[in-house]
This record gives C-alpha cells, sequence and structure tokens, in this order.
C-alpha cells in the first residue's frame, strides 16, 4: 500500500496568512506546482503521513473543520492574531507524536529548506525509525546517499575501547569483556561504571545490557529494510544483510553499477 502524505502550505499576501490544505504522494512536488503558479512563496508547515485511504478521510476531516475560515477552493484564511490558527496548526494538526504537531511543521520547514536553498551547506541526517519519515524526505535527490550505521565491528570496537579506557583511566592491559553485540554506548557505560565502583571490566560488564538484546526485533526489522537499500556505513557498496553474528551481517557489492 502505497503512503500518501496530508500538508499544509501556507502563502502570506498583504498582511494576511492563507493555507491549503491537500494531500499527495509527493508533496515537495506539489508544492513546487503550486509555486510555479503563485508570485509570493509557499511554505510546507504541516506533513502527516499516512495510507491513501487515512489521508482522504483526513483532509476531508480537516476541511469541514475549518469550513468556517475557507477563502476559496482549498485555501483557508488563518490569521496569525487569530485563535482559529491556534486550532488550525495544533489541534488539527497534532500528528501522531502527540505533540502538537510541532514536529510535524519542523520536517515541513526543514524539506522547504532542502528544496529552496542555495547556500552551500553539507547536510548529514541520521534517523532511528525510518518508517516514520515522510517519502519526500527518501526520494531521489535529496540526499547524495543513504547509510545503514549498523553495530560496530572489531576494529571499531577496539578503538572504542582505546578511547573509553584512556578517559576514564583504565589500564590498556586489564582484560576485556565479551562485547558481542555491544554499542559504543555500552562499550562507555562498562568503562564508567568500572570506574566509579572500582571493579574490572569484566565484572562492570555483568551490569550492562546490549540493546541489540533488549530491542533484537527492532533491530532486525531495521537490518532487514536496509536490506539493499541503503549503502553500507563501512565497506564500499550496498548493506546486505545476513544471518549469523554481527560482524556476518554486513555485505557490500563492490561492482559500482550497484551503488
Amino acid at each position: 500500500m502505497s503512503n500518501s502524505g496530508v500538508y499544509f502550505i501556507t502563502c502570506e499576501f498583504l498582511g494576511r496568512r492563507f493555507v491549503k490544505i491537500g494531500r499527495s504522494t509527493n508533496i515537495a512536488r506539489r508544492r513546487n506546482q503550486l509555486q510555479s503558479g503563485c508570485p509570493f512563496r509557499l511554505k510546507v508547515e504541516h506533513i502527516e503521513v499516512m495510507s491513501k485511504s487515512e489521508a482522504v478521510a483526513k483532509e476531508k476531516k480537516w476541511r469541514a473543520m475549518f469550513q468556517d475560515m475557507r477563502k476559496r477552493c482549498e485555501w483557508f484564511n488563518a490569521n496569525t492574531d487569530d485563535v482559529n490558527t491556534q486550532l488550525m496548526f495544533h489541534s488539527g494538526a497534532s500528528g501522531s507524536a502527540n505533540d502538537s504537531g510541532v514536529s510535524s511543521r519542523m520536517m515541513g520547514t526543514f524539506l522547504t529548506w532542502l528544496n529552496d536553498h542555495d547556500s552551500d551547506v553539507f547536510v548529514v541526517c541520521t534517523a532511528n525509525d525510518v518508517k516514520r519519515l515522510p517519502p519526500e524526505f527518501s526520494r531521489a535527490e535529496r540526499f547524495d546517499g543513504v547509510f545503514f550505521l549498523d553495530l560496530p565491528g572489531r576494529t571499531q570496537k577496539d578503538e572504542i575501547w582505546r578511547l573509553y579506557r584512556n578517559q576514564f583511566g583504565i589500564a590498556t592491559d586489564e582484560s576485556t569483556p565479551n562485547d558481542d553485540q555491544w554499542t559504543g554506548a555500552e562499550i562507555k557505560s562498562c568503562c564508567r561504571l568500572a570506574a566509579l565502583l572500582d571493579v574490572s571490566l569484566i565484572e562492570a560488564s555483568k551490569n550492562v545490557v546490549p540493546v541489540a538484546k533488549t530491542s533484537s526485533e527492532s533491530i532486525g526489522r531495521l537490518r532487514q529494510w536496509a536490506n539493499g537499500r541503503c549503502l553500507s556505513s563501512d565497506h564500499s557498496g550496498l548493506f546486505l544483510a545476513s544471518s549469523g553474528s554481527s560482524s556476518k551481517r554486513r555485505g557490500s557489492r563492490s561492482d559500482p553499477s550497484n551503488n
């Protein structure tokens, strides 16, 4: 089932603010289409991603909710000093995060900036749950590359251990505990506890439960999503998920045509 986004796009003219309520499978492209026929700058204020049937229902609900503010067709009045504006941008667009729509509006603003900016800026973004991102963020030409950052391998772990041993004053010759499926945060936690409790790293490790075990299902789903879709963060080529230990889950295709 394809996703469809419901959006608020705003336009200011002679001190008045107008809002268009609509839905599209590509909101950035829809905004550009509208912008080509409008002499004033259009800004994406709010995005909610959902199934097509849900988007149709949500769009209808919003238009009915703000019927008294309708100016023409899909455009509505939204004065910045009007109490109804707060209703539109907070109660009406609460979003899935229950934060009065703040996150969605920030995403919309960022999306507009990504599309319009002409400054020399190198943008790096991270996400813990890519499935919650609007599809507009993953379309072609939005980013030059999308990488999957898996659990650290042996080489990375050794460097992380060295870093935190130095930070917490732990001897370099002290035995390292079994760090299978550990992240850098768990290595830091082990070193911090060892220094705080004045115990060995092996003893401190008994108080560390890796997130790869507490959230193994979520990590597995992330790996499956990234399989063949993302570039590997530590190899050239695509990330390829496979069964086995974390060090074997990474794979790559060196053929440039597959990148």
